[in-house]
């Protein structure tokens, strides 16, 4: 008994040794198929070869893969990463190859492998490095592509697979991110664009040019209270860009926030006293003020207590206009429009010699 014992022990050990070398076939079965017969003829456009090679590689990893002894083999993991990947390619040029699985599955599939493997062992780390990059540099001429087609969902689509390459590799590519952005505006999908955009400056990427970006798309996306936000964000990163002050001046300026597009247009003038759009935009927006005040006076009826009030809140906000839309017309002596608001912003604060001045040098202005 003892020695039928030992004999089924002895057995039982083959028998695994056996199944075990049978899944290492498996493996190198699959590498053997995929490099000797499937990547040449994919890449001399030998596509029946192709088809045919890339199944039977596809069953081998398979068997490989879903077998304890080789499930979790860096090199059985190596080549699932190619072999699917390739599968959601040729899924791709022909829907009725591989039906049981979708060309995301596939990729998904790929990507997990890939990393799987990069992450337990070292062992195929150059070759998933070498593997990766190259199919990011295959995917960036289709994204070139069709960027210059005017597909830019395509594009966005070939940016995000970038993405997904390097998280393989426990990576983020930033760049890839932010390029989808820039696709997925010029698709005018801009809610979509803002998400790259925010994930690009959560990432640090290019802050705090970023937030200026994230707030123009969430302008176009008719979000200005979020845009304002993210151009408040840029501002608390470089408090000195008297552009970002004047950009978040003229979006409180169309949000009705008078006192804080105030506040933003003068920051940007302090930073730069010769800055002329700011001095322009500033003197403009205390005109329109003072203008819909008095509106608001000459609406009452008559002998209203409140129309005095009025006017001098109107006169007050005239003389304010006054002072940046002068250090303008100073720099820029030929503007007809701001020589005309000039001249009538005087008459109206009963300066008839500084209305008559501007009046001369509109009518002179060529």
């Amino acid at each position: 008994m003892k020695n039928s014992k030992n004999l089924f022990l002895v057995a039982g050990l083959v028998l695994t040794t056996v199944a075990s070398f049978a899944q290492k076939a498996n493996e190198t079965s699959a590498a053997v198929e995929f490099k000797n017969n499937f990547q040449p003829a994919f890449f001399s456009q030998d596509m029946p070869k192709a088809k045919t090679s890339l199944a039977k590689a596809k069953e081998f990893i398979d068997l490989a893969a879903n077998h304890a002894d080789t499930k979790d083999s860096p090199k059985t993991l190596y080549y699932k990463g190619e072999i699917y990947f390739y599968v959601m390619v040729m899924k791709g040029i022909d829907s009725n190859l591989f039906t049981t699985v979708t060309p995301e599955v596939a990729f998904e599939e790929s990507i997990a492998a890939f990393n799987k493997s990069y992450s337990i062992s070292n062992k195929m780390d150059a070759d998933i490095e070498e593997a990766i990059a190259q199919k990011k540099s295959f995917i960036e001429m289709a994204c070139l592509a069709s960027y210059e087609a005017k597909k830019f969902n395509d594009a966005m689509e070939g940016y995000d697979a970038q993405v997904k390459l390097s998280s393989a590799l426990n990576q983020i590519d930033t760049t890839s991110i932010y390029f989808a952005g820039i696709c997925a505006e010029k698709a005018e999908n801009y809610g979509k664009a803002a998400e790259y955009y925010i994930k690009c400056a959560d990432l640090s990427y290019k802050v705090p040019e970023m937030y200026k970006t994230v707030a123009n798309v969430l302008i176009l996306d008719k979000k200005n209270d979020e845009a304002t936000a993210y151009l408040e964000k840029a501002i608390e990163k470089d408090p000195n860009d008297k552009a970002m002050h004047y950009v978040i001046g003229t979006f409180y300026m169309e949000a009705g926030q008078n006192d804080k597009a105030t506040e933003s247009l003068r920051k940007a003038i302090a930073l730069d006293p010769k800055y002329q759009d700011a001095q322009y935009q500033l003197g403009a927006h205390l005109l329109s003020i003072g203008l819909n005040i008095r509106s608001e006076a000459n609406a009452l009826k008559p002998n209203d207590p409140n129309f005095d009030k009025l006017i001098a809140e109107s006169d007050a906000y005239y003389t304010q206009a006054l002072v940046p839309l002068e250090a303008y017309i100073a720099m820029v002596p030929n503007d007809k429009e701001v020589l005309l608001n000039l001249s009538k912003l005087y008459r109206s604060l009963k300066n008839t010699e500084k209305a008559l001045e501007y009046k001369k040098r509109h009518d002179e202005a060529k």
